[in-house]
Order: structure tokens, then sequence, then C-alpha cells
């Protein structure tokens, strides 16, 4: 029998009600660069393996926090620094986000004087929250001497580091050896047997030897390398794994070894960077001996020959000073005085021999 028209309109009517509304298309995002914690929170929520926040001047954002009506922007941050967690927010006119992984990472640079005020912060029990020994890849470089470079850019080494990153976007862990528990929905990998052997090293040496010798406050950024090395070691592993699709497994030995050194060279930094709060002869010693580790002195040196170098924390003669006298204290170097009381230093060539 026919379909009336009546009919033909009722059912059309009906499957009109019965469409879904349609999905809008999530733009897949990796980074961005001046955004609020709301917005944040939403792009975490469509793009769940987290979120770069690029700020050439960190200090904007930093400020950002402190202003009314933004109490809650700097504990969203720290909370997405560990990069397991997941977070629900419930608002009246946004209604409910969820992040099942709230991982955020933060990249820009600061000026020394700036960072002062919130190392100052750090050193003060009252104020400390952990925000400065969060941000565990700082560096402070000495400024580079000034070179001029015109050559073309390797683009064979840019795309190759491009593919990695796009094999990185879209890895499918579990097909690379990663683990996956039944009641678990985040797959994870584990050490080699023998990078396994150099993490108890590693941890044991953190603990006995680093972190109690430590100032508190670099004791307490010390403490989050605990997490640091292991995170450094699975990033090397997986870039090789993206680099050479056809490998899998565990974590390995080497990618463990490069994060171990990594871990050497953020303690370095780290050192200097605190000392620009703590600024003792202890902190400017420090960062005396690994300037004659590298040979950027030469035996039979003076202080001009060291604040001449405009090197932190060691930038005047009273500084260069007590830094020498704590090293010749310590016997990393000897006093030799010439003429007219002028100073010369002698450095001891075991110090050669010695581990950053």
């Amino acid at each position: 029998m026919a379909e009336t028209k009546e009919q033909a309109l009722e059912r059309l009517k009906n499957d009109y009600l019965a469409l879904e509304a349609p999905r809008l298309p999530v733009r897949k995002r990796y980074k961005t660069n001046d955004v609020t914690v709301e917005k944040l929170h939403e792009l975490l929520g469509e793009n769940p393996r987290g979120m770069l926040v690029f700020r050439d001047e960190l200090m904007g954002m930093l400020v950002s926090w402190e202003k009314a009506g933004h109490e809650g922007d700097r504990p969203f941050f720290m909370e997405g620094w560990e990069g397991s967690g997941s977070y629900t927010s419930d608002r009246v006119r946004r209604g409910t986000i969820d992040t099942p992984n709230l991982c955020i990472s933060i990249l820009g640079g600061i000026q020394p004087g700036k960072l002062m005020a919130y190392l100052n912060q750090a050193a003060d029990p009252l104020q400390n929250d952990g925000l400065m020994q969060r941000y565990q890849l700082l560096v402070y470089p000495d400024e580079p001497v000034w070179k001029m470079v015109d050559e073309a850019p390797n683009y064979e080494a840019r795309n190759r580091a491009f593919q990695v990153m796009e094999e990185l976007a879209g890895m499918n862990f579990t097909a690379y050896g990663a683990a996956q528990d039944e009641e678990g929905d985040r797959p994870y990998f584990n050490f080699s047997d023998e990078a396994q052997e150099l993490f108890y090293q590693w941890y044991e040496d953190l603990h006995i030897n680093k972190i109690p010798n430590a100032h508190p406050l670099m004791a307490e950024h010390l403490a989050k390398y605990r997490s640091l090395m292991p995170s450094l070691a699975l990033i090397f592993h997986l870039i090789e794994l993206a680099d050479n699709p056809f490998e899998s497994g565990p974590v390995s030995a080497e990618a463990t070894t490069l994060a171990i050194k990594w871990c050497e060279y953020l303690e370095s930094h780290a050192l200097r960077i605190y000392g620009l709060v703590e600024d003792t002869p202890m902190a400017a010693a420090r960062a005396l001996g690994d300037k004659l580790k590298d040979g950027a002195l030469k035996d039979g040196f003076t202080l001009r020959d060291i604040y001449n170098n405009n090197w932190s924390l060691l930038n005047t003669k009273e500084r260069a000073k007590n830094a020498c006298d704590v090293l010749v204290k310590k016997y990393w170097l000897r006093e030799k005085i010439e003429g007219k009381s002028r100073a010369r230093y002698l450095i001891n060539p075991k110090i050669y021999h010695m581990e950053k």
C-alpha cells in the first residue's frame, strides 16, 4: 500500500528527531602561547597526550597568575606537572569538562633579575609551594663567544627530527613493547635488566651523596630528579624507537645512561641558578670548580682571569677570591704569591680525573 503524504511527512519528522547532533571536528593541538586555564583545560580534554605552553617571556605568564580572579591558575599548572592525573571542572556556563590526562609542559625564557623574586619566594619556607623546583630543565648558560655562521641548514637532520616527532604523536606504545594492565588504560615501559641496575646505582648516589649534602633549596630540587631521570630515559628510548620503527622493547641501558648524564648537566645549571639567591662562597666555588674541570682556565690563572669572563657567581673580584679560597682549602688549588701581593693559582691536576 502506497504511503500517504501525511505518513511520509510523519516519517520524515521522526527521522529528523532521531538524528544526533553532529560532532564538531577536533583540531589536533600540540602547543599554545597565550591561554586561560579554562581554555587550556578544554584543550587538554581534546588532546589527552598533553600540551606545551610556549612563552618567549615566562614572566608575563607568572605575573598573570598573581592577578585577582586567577588564584586557581598556579595550582592548576602545578597539578599538570606530574602528567598522570585527571581533572574535572564543573561550571554553570561551560558545563562539565573532563580531562583524563592532565599533562602540561612549559617552555620559555626569563631574565635572571626577574627570576630572583621567585627564587626568594622558594627560599622562604612559608611561601615555598614547590613551583620553582618543578622547572627541572632549567638552564643558565654563559653567553657564547660571538661567531659568524653563514651556512645552509641541515635539512636532512630537520626532516629526520620531524619524522620522529610525527611518529611519536601517533605512536601505539603497546606495539613497541609497552605493557598495559587489564584494569588500566595507560601503557607503560619497564627498564631493561641492565638499565634497572644503572637506575639503582644512580638512585643510591642521589640519596646518599647528593641530597643530604645539598643546600635545602637545592635538595628539594634534586628530590624531583627521582622522576626526572626515568622520564628522560623513557623520552630518549621512545625517540630511538620512533627513529628505528623495527625496534621495540624495554627502556634501554643506552637511554638510561644518557638520562643520567643529562641529570648531571642539569644539576650543574640548577646549582648556578639557585646560587643567585644562595650566593655563598660555596656556590661560587662549585661554579669555579666546573670551569676548572672544563679547562676554561689555565694553570697559573689570576683573579682577573676569572671575573673578566663575567661568569655567573664569579663576576666580581670578591666572589672570585671567595671561590678560590674555598678551593684552596679543598686542595683543588694552590695559591702562589708573586711580586707585590699578586696571586696566581696553580691547579691540582687530579681534579681532571674526578667525575663531574
